[in-house]
């Protein structure tokens, strides 16, 4: 103020003193004022509310910038989000050490316990900083949209787990599986929102956000449910739910439930490409007999499927029936939409259904089951052999 006011009183005396430096001296005030306030918030505020400010902070700057013309805002601004970031890296290392350190849990559990406020406060910020700003349509637009994405997605995670686990440390709980199915539905709700959105209004980071989120949806899906948490590996993890209807269908069918409308409203153009559809088809094709199988054991053993628990001969002989029901799916499947790929994945399954009738329940089973086991398995051929010949062969020579 003091600069200003000088030079605006030199101005009487130097003609065209303040005109000439007029942009400099304004971003010079802006740049004082903004390391004043934020330089106050810091030392008058608790860290956990710093970046909360400071999104607040960018907003207000932003609105600024869209009614005066200033270069110096820009940078200001760009200063204000790296500032951001810093404020948030505290936490996110406390989130990454857990439990495991005290200073951790006493940084971080506020802002995981009310993530409405430290995290959809500075979600809409920046999303309101997208609003003032897009006009300009480049990469700090995109910067701030992105931004608010993250956040908010984010939040909704925590928020989804705090209802779930309310008045708890959210960093010494491992999500059940159950807990995880359906954190995993709600994120592949926010990923296929997020595809419509950047669908309809053409703009690049929502489809970005929604391929980021569904490749973490993959990873999650074959790191833990697929390999280290799945429940016959891990004997924490406890099927609920009666026989045949058990949080199962919630974690191993319902995400593949998403991908309907995306290739539908995409026109299948999503794999269309031979190598995307077979990448595709294999990774169907594996959760579809993952799912069976533990469907399976789960009907004998109840919540714990554990591998460490004995297998019976009917369980042995119903795995038999359970894959070769599911291939014969597969092949209707592939029947109806007129795709080879598919009959041929059906065609794999049987191949696998034989070989463990002939290595596996040759051994494994005794008395009746054994008979059942063959006779049921060469009855199936014939007549899936006399069906394929009969429909699919004809279809085909058509």
């Amino acid at each position: 103020c003091f600069i200003l006011l000088t030079a605006r009183v030199k101005n009487l005396v130097i003609p065209d003193l303040y005109t000439q430096f007029q942009d400099d001296l304004r971003g010079l005030f802006a740049a004082t004022a903004t390391a004043f306030i934020s330089i106050g918030l810091v030392i008058a505020l608790k860290h956990e509310f710093i970046a909360v400010a400071f999104a607040l902070q960018i907003l207000a700057l932003t609105w600024i910038d869209r009614y005066i013309t200033l270069n110096a805002l820009n940078r200001i601004i760009r200063t204000l989000v790296i500032l951001f970031v810093v404020a948030y890296i505290p936490q996110i290392i406390s989130y990454l050490q857990g439990k495991t350190n005290i200073f951790a849990v006493q940084y971080s559990i506020r802002a995981l316990q009310y993530p409405w406020f430290f995290l959809f406060i500075p979600a809409l910020s920046f999303f309101g900083s997208y609003h003032f700003q897009k006009h300009y349509e480049d990469k700090r637009s995109n910067l701030m949209l992105g931004f608010a994405i993250t956040l908010g997605v984010i939040g909704v995670y925590f928020q989804a787990r705090g209802l779930m686990h309310p008045n708890q440390n959210l960093l010494a709980h491992v999500p059940s599986f159950l807990e995880r199915g359906i954190l995993t539905q709600l994120i592949c709700a926010m990923a296929f929102s997020l595809w419509v959105t950047g669908r309809k209004t053409g703009l690049q980071v929502p489809l970005r956000s929604a391929h980021i989120l569904a490749f973490l949806i993959l990873i999650q899906y074959v790191v833990l449910d697929l390999l280290f948490m799945n429940p016959y590996f891990d004997r924490e993890q406890k099927i609920l739910g009666w026989p045949l209807v058990n949080c199962l269908w919630i974690t191993y069918v319902l995400p593949f439930l998403w991908l309907i409308p995306v290739f539908k409203q995409s026109n299948f153009e999503v794999i269309k490409n031979h190598k995307d559809r077979l990448l595709h088809l294999t990774g169907i094709i594996i959760a579809a007999w993952v799912f069976t199988s533990l469907l399976v054991r789960q009907f004998f053993h109840g919540e714990i499927v554990h591998h460490s628990i004995q297998t019976t001969s009917a369980e042995l002989y119903t795995y038999s029936v359970a894959w070769l029901l599911l291939s014969l799916v597969v092949l209707l499947v592939g029947i109806y939409r007129q795709d080879r790929a598919i009959r041929s994945a059906s065609l794999v399954l049987i191949i696998g259904v034989v070989g463990k009738v002939f290595l596996w329940d040759a051994s494994g089973l005794v008395g009746l089951y054994r008979v059942a086991s063959f006779l049921g398995l060469g009855l199936s051929l014939m007549a899936l052999g006399w069906y394929y010949t009969r429909m699919v062969a004809l279809s085909d020579k058509r």
